[in-house]
């Protein structure tokens, strides 16, 4: 037992501290050891299994302006990461589409991939203020298990990517995501600002779309670097994205045959 024990023990120490980045080690929320992401995952789970039930006698709140505040600092915030990240890392930079590597060098460009990772890892931490509200508003029909599977284990591999693999080939991930969410947190604004919208707006089925798409890219990006014999970057990483995004296709796809194929054919 005691022999399991150290090993188990020699694992997080190589894990958690032997291979991180320790260019990431002051960043905030990317502390050794990692309480404060735990405890926000944690709160995270606890929120989606108990908050239903605690708004369950209670009032919707009306959270209309919050909302729209919220949603134009999305749009902001998004369109900000994802144009800085195509002109700095496509556009002036060198980016190698079949194998990028990571850069853990403190040179400008290795410095300016890890805080772009970093600032990703941040959005994904305020997307979980979406699950907030669709709980605050009674609007328990969207705490589907897409929802919460993808907002969970996105701050999760944000932290990972953070930690131990910032930028390198993962970056196309970022800048597509990222724009990705600035269109769909437009169209949130819209329709907190003007409910009636939501009957009205055509572009919400093609955000969909374009978020299948998006999958569809990013499986056949990671793909290359995979079958790629002489690839720097992770294997294993590679493989677990290879393996999301399939996951995540079959999802969405699922989404969009039940909410606009299937219910239209009704």
């Amino acid at each position: 037992m005691a022999y399991v024990l150290q090993k188990i023990y020699d694992g997080y120490e190589y894990f958690f501290y032997d291979i991180k980045d320790e260019r990431s080690e002051n960043f905030f929320l990317i502390e050794n050891p990692p309480m404060p992401i735990s405890l926000i995952l944690i709160g995270y789970v606890l929120l989606i299994k108990w908050g239903p039930m605690y708004m369950k006698e209670r009032k919707p709140f009306d959270l209309k302006y919050f909302m729209m505040f919220y949603n134009f600092l999305q749009v902001t915030l998004n369109s900000y990461v994802s144009l800085m990240a195509i002109y700095r890392v496509l556009i002036i930079g060198e980016y190698n589409y079949e194998c990028e590597p990571c850069d853990y060098t403190k040179t400008i460009k290795g410095l300016l991939l890890l805080r772009l990772t970093y600032y990703y890892f941040l959005l994904k931490v305020l997307d979980l203020f979406d699950t907030l509200f669709i709980v605050l508003r009674k609007k328990d029909s969207n705490l589907s298990f897409l929802h919460c599977y993808h907002h969970f284990f996105m701050v999760l591999g944000t932290f990972i990517a953070v930690r131990w693999v910032p930028g390198g080939h993962s970056t196309i991930l970022g800048i597509l995501n990222s724009m990705v969410h600035g269109f769909m947190y437009a169209y949130y604004f819209a329709t907190a600002f003007r409910p009636e919208l939501k009957k009205s707006l055509w572009w919400k089925k093609y955000i969909t779309q374009i978020q299948l798409i998006q999958f569809v890219l990013l499986l056949i990006h990671y793909l290359r670097a995979t079958l790629a014999h002489d690839c720097k970057y992770p294997k294993f990483w590679l493989w677990i994205m290879v393996i999301q995004n399939v996951f995540m296709i079959s999802m969405f796809a699922d989404f969009y045959w039940n909410a606009y194929i299937k219910k239209k054919q009704k």
